[in-house]
């Protein structure tokens, strides 16, 4: 914070995210004698398996004008997912070896495998600006530019990239007709970004999800603040909304 004024954060975060849900065949002779078709390996699958690292930005910048407030900033993230939908882990029967010890690991030969990589990019700068019109009126204003690269790679070769933009706004009318009362009204659009179908669907990938929502409501504190109560009516339009369904193959 460099005065009353202005001010100035800057935020990191990075994510590191393994997973594996590893299952075998609940019969107790194979984990005793192993698959005779693989050679007496027991072999646990993992459906799915993922591999994560994910980092992101941001920067803000804070100010004030005399009653006025704004906000100003950057944000970027990046993503870079290694996944399988069939990762292997080979391991002793246990009438072989009683401590069960692991042997090999591995995708798959062939499709099948759905090995692949995912990579998500992220560029967004934002501001919002409060301006009180009076001691019972404000108006806040917010909007927000989204640019997004995603690129996946499966392990037959195909490469799926895409590249999807938009822009956000949000405008918030507040009215405070007595200290213990909030009246607001809103308006707002959000998008939510295409991406990628399972490999077995038809179309390989899907449009962004769009919406506009339209807010009336009111807040109210009793007791001594001890108590508040929220009140809110809304409609949503969405076009092109995004859902996941089975694929019946």
């Amino acid at each position: 914070k460099f005065s009353e004024s202005f001010g100035l954060m800057y935020l990191f975060g990075r994510g590191l995210y393994d997973s594996a849900n590893y299952q075998v065949a609940a019969q107790p002779a194979l984990l005793i004698s192993g698959n005779a078709q693989l050679g007496g390996i027991l072999q646990f699958v993992s459906n799915p398996f993922t591999d994560q690292l994910a980092e992101s930005h941001e920067l803000r910048f804070d100010g004030k004008l005399g009653r006025l407030t704004w906000r100003a900033g950057y944000y970027y993230s990046d993503v870079d997912d290694f996944g399988a939908a069939a990762w292997f882990t080979n391991r002793r029967p246990l009438r072989v070896d009683p401590t069960n010890s692991f042997v090999a690991s591995g995708v798959p030969a062939g499709p099948n495998s759905l090995l692949s990589n995912f990579i998500d990019r992220i560029e967004s700068p934002f501001a919002t600006v409060s301006v009180p019109l009076s001691d019972a009126w404000t108006v806040d204003v917010e909007a927000r530019y989204t640019k997004e690269q995603r690129r996946q790679i499966l392990n037959t070769g195909v490469r799926f990239r895409a590249e999807f933009d938009d822009f956000t706004p949000r405008v918030n009318v507040r009215w405070k007709p007595r200290e213990e009362w909030t009246v607001y009204a809103s308006a707002a659009r959000g998008a939510k970004s295409g991406g990628f179908n399972g490999a077995t669907a038809d179309i390989p990938t899907f449009e962004p999800e769009q919406n506009t929502t339209f807010e009336i409501g009111a807040k109210q504190t009793l007791w001594d603040r001890r108590l508040q109560l929220n009140y809110a009516v809304f409609a949503t339009d969405w076009t092109d909304l995004q859902l996941s369904v089975p694929d019946t193959i």
